[in-house]
């Protein structure tokens, strides 16, 4: 009885701690498309960037953004909501620079 106690306190941290994880995660990768914003608006250039593959991108995060509401999940709502975001800042660069 004692292990299985045990068992469950110690997941119950772990998942308390990976949660606090994916937050981190949340942010920092779609903060990893600011090199591409930024090189678009400083160049106003987005010659190379494809807007339906951008467009597409910040369309997809919607689902993922109501399915996150839905399941009251705070770690997919925080990533998908910056994405989408990143996602419409990208596709505004190629609209006005492409």
């Amino acid at each position: 009885m004692q292990y299985k106690i045990h068992h469950i306190k110690n997941y119950k941290n772990l998942s308390k701690n990976f949660d606090k994880f994916l937050i981190l995660v949340a942010i920092v990768a779609p903060a990893m498309t600011i090199p591409q914003i930024f090189r678009i608006y400083k160049y106003q250039s987005a010659a190379d960037v494809s807007l339906l593959t951008w467009s597409m991108y910040a369309i997809l995060d919607i689902p993922w953004i109501a399915y996150a509401i839905y399941h009251k999940n705070i770690q997919v709502l925080i990533a998908y909501i910056l994405w989408l975001a990143t996602n419409i800042i990208v596709v505004i660069g190629v609209l006005l620079y492409g």
